[in-house]
């Protein structure tokens, strides 16, 4: 795999994961609680629709984003596969380039999605500045350590919980509600108290996971793991061929468990949170398999991929802008379709968007080389870091 080829795997990669973390956000534009309630998906083709979507997608796809974010990130830093010290403005730019995600991420997440991950990104990824020069174990060991503080914090919140699933807080609904059904200026306020409540939950209950993905994307990068040569290695096939098959079966499982009562009242299940607990150290390894099966997809037809490449070449804009499209669907200041779909319904509509958004992304490329938001960033972060 050449350069080239590696690069429009990689932005092929991106393509997909906005794939999946668009059928996961639809469901906090279109239902409140920000999942599926029980009632929709009481015919057998919604109630299939959220079983696939909870084993396959959830808890997937921004480990597959976090995992691309660290692998560019050392790209960005300016640093080779040795551990040659870090030369200050690229050390510069990529600060700012974190604290240009936050700031992103805020407004995305008070104006448009409060379900946002980019201020996450923004937070967490200071730590790979820690990893730039050191070894390979220690990016591994304290990555590791990261993700077992958090593993462990998840399943002592699981604990906690009753045994038997109560409803969501009325404050919380009411705030769904409000989001839903009232005009997008009279909605900000509920957006951004939901908004600092999720960051906050990203930061104590996934910051564990992303590390983890930033830092296998990290040494992937340092190493080129992601050569041809690399992938027909033995670790790689492990994942495609074998390590897959009891992630995906423990996924099943924690679905299955979960479509019983609905995800909504699931989450405060103490069964179920504890499968979820137990489900953030599983989705990694189906995550890498999904990498794997990728590149087999496309060693067997070169362009079978090739329509996600646009919307990985400019992900950013378009992770922000199936936000806008998620928000003139379902908002009662656009068309109004809050709360009136099944799952069903919406696993077709979260595909529109995907498909308007990978068109959009190809037309722009046509004129530019970055999206819309990466040349702002890229120019921004490259003048503060002079």
């Amino acid at each position: 795999m050449s350069d080239l080829d590696r690069n429009h795997f990689i932005d092929e990669l991106r393509g997909f994961a906005l794939l999946g973390i668009a059928l996961v956000n639809a469901q906090g534009f279109a239902f409140p609680g920000a999942f599926y309630p029980r009632e929709s998906y009481a015919s057998d083709a919604s109630e299939a629709t959220v079983f696939l979507l909870l084993t396959l997608v959830s808890g997937k796809f921004f480990l597959l984003f976090s995992f691309l974010f660290g692998y560019s990130s050392q790209y960005i830093l300016g640093t080779s596969s040795s551990l040659d010290g870090l030369t200050a403005p690229y050390n510069q730019r990529f600060k700012w380039r974190l604290f240009a995600l936050c700031g992103l991420g805020i407004a995305h997440g008070t104006l448009l999605f409060f379900g946002d991950i980019l201020a996450v990104y923004g937070v967490v990824g200071f730590v790979i500045l820690y990893w730039v020069n050191r070894s390979d174990k220690i990016i591994i060991q304290s990555a590791i350590a990261l993700f077992g503080v958090t593993f462990l914090l998840n399943l002592g919140f699981a604990l906690s919980l009753p045994a038997v699933a109560v409803d969501i807080d009325p404050y919380f609904l009411n705030a769904f509600n409000s989001i839903g059904n009232d005009s997008w200026l009279a909605t900000i306020g509920s957006r951004s108290a939901m908004w600092l409540s999720t960051w906050f939950a990203g930061i104590l209950v996934y910051s564990g996971s992303v590390a983890l993905m930033f830092a296998l994307g990290f040494l992937c990068a340092r190493h080129q793991w992601l050569s041809a040569e690399n992938l027909a290695r033995p670790f790689w096939q492990t994942i495609g061929k074998f390590a897959w098959l009891p992630a995906l079966l423990a996924c099943l499982y924690y679905a299955y468990e979960t479509t019983q009562i609905g995800p909504d009242l699931a989450l405060s299940s103490r069964g179920t949170a504890i499968l979820s607990a137990l489900h953030t150290v599983v989705a990694p390894v189906l995550t890498m398999a999904y990498v794997m099966w990728l590149w087999q997809l496309r060693q067997r037809s070169n362009n079978s991929l090739s329509w996600l490449r646009p919307m990985g070449q400019a992900s950013l804009s378009c992770y922000i802008g199936q936000s806008f499209l998620f928000a003139v669907v379902f908002s009662s200041w656009g068309l109004g379709f809050y709360n009136r779909l099944t799952a069903f319904e919406l696993l077709a509509v979260a595909g529109c968007v995907v498909l308007i958004t990978a068109i959009l992304a190809r037309i722009w490329l046509s004129f530019y080389r970055q999206g819309p938001l990466e040349l702002i960033v890229g120019k921004m972060t490259k003048k503060l870091s002079n």
